[in-house]
């Protein structure tokens, strides 16, 4: 009986959580950089920190995304939107 080590099956997914980091990190500071350089000046509000980005987008995401930007589909076999079949139950 051949039994999967946790590791090696989530090793894929753990060398993917740096960069997910990065682009969250990448994303706040260019969202940061665009309403400094544009809201000020435009409508007259103030400039906003790093901290004040990274939370505006992540409540944009989850008011218009819906939250799709948390939702991981750990089924690397399946497309995203298949429904699982439904196996086993009663039978004659």
């Amino acid at each position: 009986m051949n039994i999967p080590i946790l590791a090696v099956e989530m090793g894929d997914a753990w060398m993917i959580l740096p960069l997910g980091v990065l682009v969250v990190v990448f994303g706040a500071l260019l969202f940061q950089l665009l309403w400094n350089s544009t809201v000020p000046d435009v409508f007259g509000l103030k400039m906003i920190t790093f901290w004040q980005s990274f939370r505006l987008l992540l409540l944009a995401g989850l008011l218009f995304g819906g939250g799709s930007a948390l939702r991981f589909n750990w089924n690397w076999n399946s497309p995203p939107n298949e429904k699982p079949a439904i196996t086993g139950g009663l039978s004659n």
